[in-house]
């Protein structure tokens, strides 16, 4: 029992220094600054966890945070904090924070991701860091007035100024991945001929009120017999959206942009899982407007680019910045047309038909076909078929050569014999008339000894009975027709 209790004391204390240790790690790391390393600063406008955000943070990672790269990778996730900045005082207090901590060594490239991290801190990174190229990657080719941003409102036509006009002193490199709104309700027209309401599920940040607007306008100009329901995060629980989704109309389509929402803590988070969640209580198919749709989570698919295509695109803008000279003023860059893209799995779980979608439609998760489960199967199958067949191919050849060979030995024999036999010899073809009386013959062949003894061949080979012996022919004749008539030989 005694040592029972020393061993549970040694424990206690044991877990109390360890606790104690990972505060004060903890307190180290939140006021960490970066050494001298050539860095590569990421600002993400969104949070951590955001699958549009990591379409570009993690090529990148790889790229360059590894030992052989003489770049470090830093990322910045300010998700929480700019969900929670109201006002101009509340924004500086952060720029102090951010400008702060990279004083001393300031990055060599900063890559912005969200648009509302360029509208927000474009005039401070003019002031500190005038000399740094910037790769903004933004679902907007426009930017708006700070207050818009902090207050998390849509941008009206007016109030926008083209990130391609930008003429300040930074070497701006826009990344534009658009939002394809339009062509991502055509495609649920497409699938479902009948929808006639389309609810769209977003939250309180500045993009998801941009798109809420953008969507509006363009049902209205395009889609007029569509009715939307727009559902927010923050303003709708997940229990109120999930009721809501399970009692949806029959002819309702459902378009997931995301879904961020204050924790207890204060902290804003993504539901990874909310679209999954989701899933099991819509009564309606969900499309998606990122590739978030590309994974079994319920979600049927849209329109918009996969992750590799983005990862390749921004490493590539990366390497060109990093290698070459930038100039000052902005210039665009994109990544093309998409095309529409499906989870194969989720697509038949909605009850929906791959028929229906889009003739240059990429299908993932789709179960493997015939050839791709038995390819190597089939090939060796093939492989064996043919060395059988060219086996006995070899055997049948090596038998007709002999056959032949046996039938050139034969008639090199005959050829011989004929040719030294003692007595005249012809061969002759017969003519016939009508009747069937035979009226003439023709030589085909003659041995040297008729040659010899008669006539040379050149005057009876080819020709007639008639012509080359015309007093003899008519017994000929009569002695043939015995022959066919009695079928006996003469001698």
């Amino acid at each position: 029992m005694k040592y029972l209790q020393i061993i549970i004391r040694v424990f206690i204390i044991l877990v109390a220094f360890l606790l104690n240790a990972v505060n004060v790690f903890g307190e180290v790391s939140s006021a960490f600054k970066p050494g001298n390393e050539d860095r590569i600063l990421i600002l993400n406008a969104y949070s951590g966890s955001s699958r549009w955000s990591n379409d570009f943070i993690i090529p990148i990672y790889n790229s360059y945070q590894h030992k052989n790269s003489p770049y470090v990778v830093d990322v910045e996730h300010m998700g929480s904090q700019f969900m929670h900045l109201q006002n101009a005082e509340e924004l500086l207090e952060y720029e102090e924070g951010l400008f702060g901590k990279y004083a001393d060594n300031p990055p060599k490239l900063l890559i912005l991701l969200g648009s509302a991290s360029w509208g927000v801190l474009r005039d401070d990174i003019e002031k500190q860091w005038k000399d740094v190229p910037v790769i903004l990657c933004t679902e907007t080719d426009y930017v708006g007035p700070q207050e818009a941003y902090l207050e998390r409102r849509a941008i009206p036509v007016e109030e926008r100024t083209p990130l391609k006009d930008y003429k300040g002193d930074l070497s701006l490199t826009v990344f534009y991945v658009p939002a394809y709104l339009k062509e991502t309700v055509s495609l649920m027209q497409d699938l479902m001929p009948e929808m006639d309401e389309l609810i769209f599920l977003s939250d309180a940040r500045y993009i998801s009120a941009q798109f809420r607007s953008d969507l509006k306008e363009i049902v209205s100009k395009n889609f007029p017999e569509l009715e939307i329901k727009d559902y927010v995060a923050g303003v709708m629980t997940t229990d109120a959206l999930a009721d809501s989704l399970s009692h949806a109309e029959a002819n309702s389509g459902v378009l997931f942009c995301s879904w961020h929402q204050d924790t207890q803590k204060g902290n804003v988070v993504l539901t990874n899982n909310i679209s999954r969640i989701l899933s099991y209580y819509s009564s309606s198919p969900i499309f998606s407007l990122d590739n978030t749709g590309l994974q079994r989570n319920g979600l049927v698919g849209g329109y918009f680019f996969d992750e590799k295509t983005v990862g390749r695109k921004v490493v590539e803008i990366t390497n060109g910045v990093l290698s070459g000279v930038n100039e000052k003023g902005a210039r665009i860059v994109d990544c093309g047309v998409p095309t529409p893209m499906f989870n194969y799995y989720d697509l038949m779980e909605a009850g929906l038909s791959p028929g229906l979608c889009p003739p240059n439609s990429v299908f993932y998760m789709m179960p493997p076909s015939f050839w791709e489960q038995h390819k190597y199967s089939v090939i060796i199958a093939i492989v064996v078929i043919m060395l059988l067949f060219m086996w006995l191919r070899m055997g049948w050849l090596s038998r007709a050569r002999k056959k032949q060979e046996e039938q050139i030995r034969l008639m090199t024999s005959y050829h011989s014999l004929f040719e030294n036999m003692p007595i005249v010899y012809l061969k002759q073809q017969l003519i016939y008339d009508s009747a069937g009386k035979i009226v003439d013959y023709i030589t085909v062949e003659a041995n040297p000894r008729f040659e010899k003894y008669f006539k040379s061949m050149g005057e009876v080979i080819g020709k007639k009975g008639s012509e080359a012996d015309p007093k003899g022919f008519e017994r000929m004749c009569h002695l043939y027709s015995m022959v066919t008539s009695t079928q006996k030989e003469l001698s």
